[in-house]
């Protein structure tokens, strides 16, 4: 009864996850009521992060909300670290993780003080993952991670938007950097990898009016050959 009176008034929404199903709990609830609507000011990453973007091409194609909330939740459960205050009972223990969340997007920090930001665009048409790693920039570990985080993302979009998921277009999104000499580039990622592959010095961004100095950026993010799947040789 109180679940039905919370459906009728938009309080929450369910996240029937089949996947990746609780053993203490038969259904999941997302409460977007309880959370802010905005992403909190601790839970902005670095300027000079890389920051990965798949996004629907055509206007009439959307992300749904359970996708987001069911994605939150995974990303949850697998990468964030456990709250302390609850480790003595392991049925909340379980459920309580450390990280911000809002109605879009969820943010963590990992043991390497990496920070991971997964946010969704107002018009569901744009998910964005976002990584600081200021001081582990050349640690291995770095890389490794964002490809595990992408997996999962890329997973749950296929297990519950598998139209959008089969349509969706990658980009990688350069925020201000003073030494790519614009304000913000994109650039589409199937055009970067063949870049970085052949050591291209320069890439026109998506707007086509803005070329970004490849050797500086890989100066400046010297993982980006792994972020984005290319094996550097010689």
């Amino acid at each position: 009864m109180i679940v039905q009176f919370l459906f009728h008034c938009e309080l929450c929404q369910p996240v029937v996850d089949t996947t990746d199903a609780s053993k203490t709990l038969t259904d999941c609830f997302f409460f977007p009521c309880l959370v802010s609507a905005t992403q909190p000011s601790d839970a902005i990453v670095h300027p000079s992060s890389f920051v990965w973007q798949m996004y629907t091409p055509s206007g009439s194609e959307f992300f749904t909300p359970r996708c987001l909330h069911a994605l939150m939740r995974r990303l949850a459960n697998q990468f964030t670290l456990p709250s302390e205050e609850f480790k003595h009972d392991q049925e909340i223990h379980c459920f309580s993780h450390r990280c911000e969340v809002w109605t879009r997007g969820i943010a963590w920090r990992d043991k390497l003080a990496i920070h991971f930001v997964v946010e969704m665009d107002k018009s569901f048409q744009c998910l964005s993952f976002a990584v600081s790693a200021e001081k582990n920039k050349n640690n291995p570990q770095y890389p490794e991670q964002h490809k595990c985080v992408l997996d999962v993302i890329k997973k749950c979009c296929e297990d519950f938007c598998p139209s959008v998921a089969k349509n969706m277009k990658e980009r990688i999104r350069c925020p201000s950097l003073p030494c790519l000499g614009s304000s913000m580039a994109e650039v589409e990622l199937p055009l970067l990898i063949e870049a970085v592959s052949s050591q291209s010095p320069t890439l026109v961004d998506v707007s086509g009016m803005k070329s970004v100095d490849l050797v500086k950026w890989l100066l400046v993010e010297p993982q980006l050959p792994l972020l984005i799947g290319v094996s550097m040789k010689g």
